[in-house]
């Protein structure tokens, strides 16, 4: 069981064994933003959606602790059927109090009122309400740039509340093999997120790097190595898959995305710098905090 998971099990237990999903997951994001220096393994991200703030990541450990027999699941609750005795040390040195610390501030108020308060006090996660009257905010749309990011170290909610933040309305899929052992970014499911939150998505595995070419990669020196054969290989035999990225990129705000947090460890930006090149447009690296402008000439 990880933190996170643990750390809903207490949730549950906190509201005698069962609540609606609606309710865990505000409690959920309250403890994420008050909860005082929360460790990042125990908590979730989330993202604007329909009901408020959401995390695809919560919904997706909920399906794995039905499936180990933790909980009963349906589609609008949850139930929780055993107590796990050892906490894994994220809640067991400190965490756990700070659970119950924000379980005694909210448990106790109304689901109601409780998702009243979260729109009032985070305006920015009405952002995709379903319900249009409570939409405080709009997204933002960023303009045309060759915008670049990278996931690393991000759930796929922080991933694509980051994108939102910035006005990205499309993502494009640069990586050769599109599969990833952290939850969301495997493409099936990236693409279906990206769809439930209004973003196009593209997969080029042309403009990636084949796993073969990226072994041993030890320094400074190998990486521009391999980066400089790409870049090469962008003005040749991946003339038209770069096309086809530029011609997404011209269509509207567009981030070219792969795995490394360092721009400066991912082909993303010699792709970009290219692609920059051959249309005028800028060059953005986002990141979770916030977007830097990279110069192209």
């Amino acid at each position: 069981m990880t933190a996170r998971q643990s750390t809903l099990i207490r949730i549950l237990g906190r509201l005698k064994g069962g609540a609606s999903k609606l309710h865990l997951v505000k409690l959920a994001f309250l403890l994420s933003k008050e909860s005082l220096a929360p460790p990042r393994s125990a908590v979730y991200e989330f993202v604007p959606y329909k009901f408020g703030p959401y995390s695809f990541t919560l919904y997706y450990d909920l399906a794995q602790l039905a499936r180990e027999g933790w909980v009963e699941s349906t589609n609008t609750d949850v139930r929780l059927l055993n107590f796990r005795k050892d906490e894994p040390r994220d809640l067991a040195f400190g965490f756990a109090g700070e659970i119950d610390r924000i379980l005694d501030e909210y448990s106790g108020v109304p689901v109601g009122a409780l998702v009243a308060d979260v729109y009032r006090r985070y305006p920015w996660y009405t952002a995709n309400s379903q319900d249009l009257a409570k939409r405080a905010v709009k997204l933002p749309q960023a303009p045309v740039a060759v915008y670049k990011a990278g996931y690393e170290g991000l759930m796929v909610d922080g991933f694509m509340d980051s994108l939102l933040r910035s006005g990205i309305a499309q993502l494009i899929d640069v990586r050769c093999n599109p599969v990833a052992r952290r939850y969301g970014f495997h493409k099936s499911t990236l693409q279906r997120v990206c769809a439930d939150l209004g973003l196009d998505y593209a997969h080029i595995p042309d403009l990636g790097i084949p796993s073969e070419r990226r072994q041993d990669l030890g320094g400074q020196k190998s990486y521009a190595k391999l980066f400089d054969w790409y870049e090469s290989e962008l003005g040749t035999g991946k003339k038209a898959a770069v096309a086809q990225a530029m011609g997404l990129v011209k269509t509207k705000p567009s981030a070219l995305m792969c795995v490394e947090a360092d721009p400066a460890c991912c082909h993303r930006t010699r792709l970009a710098i290219h692609i920059a090149t051959l249309s005028g447009l800028p060059v953005v690296e986002l990141s979770s905090d916030e977007a830097c402008r990279i110069s192209v000439h």
